[in-house]
């Protein structure tokens, strides 16, 4: 009996001793791969500085040519992706922010920031939108598979070298998920002149929402809007524009009624009417746009998809108000669930958006209900709007739309109890 207690006790021993060393292993094969990693990604960015002072250098010597500064951007942004470790305020993305800044300088002479977000496929819409704006722009790009980032940084290099305006006045972040692994491939790097569009260029208008990773718009919003410089800021869709001249027509806005908008409350939200169009146009004013109306070529946004989403805007007495030359506030509009306008407001009271929502449903409404328990008014602009390109047609969703709504839905039940505990006093509901 002792000597089978004394065995159990020795062979127990023996195998808690073997398991430590397995585990002291494992430990230090893990640390081994760490540091294998670290010293790798080092080697790396040594590589590139290296060759950066190779180009950089040669453009010292001699007048610089356009493929040599598309070769220095693309290796600055491949060292930007290789030393990024940012993560977004749910953990879940990580982000480069200015992967691409705007040249052009002076943030105090402008008032107001367009804030998008995108995929690589559908940043051809930029270059309609440059023909009506000329104000910066803070556009996040999200890429969901690493193998992609060659490609997404190329079509960046495009876009920047051989568009003015983009060069000009965007700015660009990129963001992908933490659980996906970067790969960067020069091999992949393109040879492009700027009088013919790449052959690889990445140019559809499939739907972000046909991915396994689910689209996480809000994420990509809030990160666009933080490093928007402006006071003010415009948070829109990729495909979608404002109304000519809005950008200097909005400076002047705020210059003429200066006073009137330090008595207002700070929490006032500047409601952009929002349409959609059929029309191959992108260039309108507001006497266009109602002529369009007329003929059936532009309709107000979501009339069939979601008429309650935007009618509150209230179209019909925006239509009637009189013609003036100037951009000012027409009425004021009252809240009313599910009403998710487009609108102005002054980033630094706006709340950002909640990172919970993602694909179809709820991630824009769920900012407005925030903006209303605190406080905002909604003062509806009387010639500025947004116009969508192409009408937005029931059956033109995908398949998961619905699906993906009711999950949202469940979300927002939990977001609103956070919202009535978080604004006790407001005595407002959504």
């Amino acid at each position: 009996m002792v000597s089978s207690i004394w065995r159990f006790i020795v062979t127990g021993n023996i195998m808690r001793k073997r398991c430590r060393l397995k585990y002291m292993v494992m430990l230090l094969g893990v640390v081994g791969i760490i540091v294998l990693f670290e010293i790798l990604q080092k080697w790396r960015l040594e590589v590139i500085d290296q060759q950066l002072n190779v180009v950089l250098s040669g453009r010292k010597e001699q007048s610089e040519t356009a493929l040599q500064g598309i070769q220095a951007d693309r290796l600055r942004l491949i060292k930007k992706v290789l030393k990024t470790n940012y993560l977004d305020s749910t953990k879940e993305y990580v982000f480069v922010q200015n992967i691409l800044s705007r040249s052009m300088s002076g943030n105090g002479s402008h008032v107001l920031t367009i804030c998008m977000h995108a995929t690589a496929n559908h940043l051809h819409y930029l270059t309609d939108l440059m023909a009506v704006w000329t104000g910066p722009v803070s556009v996040t790009v999200f890429t969901h598979h690493g193998q992609d980032i060659t490609d997404l940084l190329e079509n960046l290099l495009y876009y920047k070298h051989c568009f003015e305006n983009i060069s000009k006045f965007v700015s660009f972040h990129i963001a992908y998920p933490v659980s996906i692994s970067i790969e960067v491939k020069p091999s992949n790097v393109w040879n492009f002149e700027c009088e013919m569009e790449p052959e690889h260029l990445i140019r559809n208008d499939s739907s972000n929402f046909k991915s396994k990773v689910p689209y996480p718009h809000n994420v990509l919003r809030n990160i666009a809007i933080t490093f928007a410089k402006t006071p003010y800021i415009l948070s829109l869709d990729i495909d979608m524009i404002p109304s000519v001249n809005l950008h200097s027509q909005f400076e002047q806005f705020v210059k003429r009624r200066q006073s009137l908008l330090s008595d207002m409350s700070s929490k006032v939200a500047f409601v952009l009417p929002a349409f959609e169009s059929s029309a191959p146009v992108s260039v309108f004013n507001k006497g266009k746009l109602l002529d369009h109306w007329k003929r059936n070529l532009v309709r107000p946004f979501y009339q069939f998809a979601c008429r309650d989403c935007h009618s509150n805007t209230d179209y019909d007495l925006w239509e009637k108000l009189p013609s003036i030359s100037f951009l000012d506030i027409g009425y004021n509009a009252v809240f009313e669930r599910p009403w998710e306008p487009f609108f102005i407001a002054r980033k630094q009271d706006m709340p950002l958006y909640d990172g919970r929502f993602k694909q179809y449903g709820f991630n824009r409404f769920s900012q407005i209900c925030e903006m209303h328990m605190l406080g905002y008014s909604f003062a509806v602009m009387n010639n500025a709007f947004v116009i969508h390109r192409g009408f937005k047609e029931p059956e033109s969703f995908h398949e998961t739309k619905d699906l993906e709504h009711r999950q949202n839905e469940l979300v927002f039940k939990e977001f609103e109890a956070e919202l009535k505990l978080r604004y006790q006093g407001s005595g407002r509901n959504c």
